[in-house]
């Protein structure tokens, strides 16, 4: 009986850091990518050469982010649950 619940805390903590660490995440890139703008013509919106550069710029920024915090809670969350490897496996 104690173990399941020790697994069920360790799959909330393990949950809960990954919500917290998504909206954190969310939110710096919100602040660092920069934002394109469209320009509206007669048949929907066009976009110049110089708005797909920053565009993209910001899909870049994204990918860093995710990557960056993909590894910081792969290693932390790794680090501190090494009691099971496949629940670790599992969860991370």
């Amino acid at each position: 009986m104690d173990r399941s619940r020790d697994v069920g805390r360790d799959v909330g903590i393990v949950l809960g850091s990954f919500v917290v660490l998504g909206i954190g995440a969310g939110v710096l890139w919100w602040v660092l990518a920069p934002t394109a703008s469209f320009t509206k013509v007669r048949t929907g919106g066009a976009m110049s050469e110089i708005e797909l550069g920053i565009q993209f710029a910001a899909v870049g920024w994204y990918v860093v982010i995710g990557a960056v915090a993909g590894l910081l809670a792969g290693v932390v969350l790794t680090w501190w649950r090494d009691r099971d490897a496949l629940l670790t496996s599992l969860l991370v």
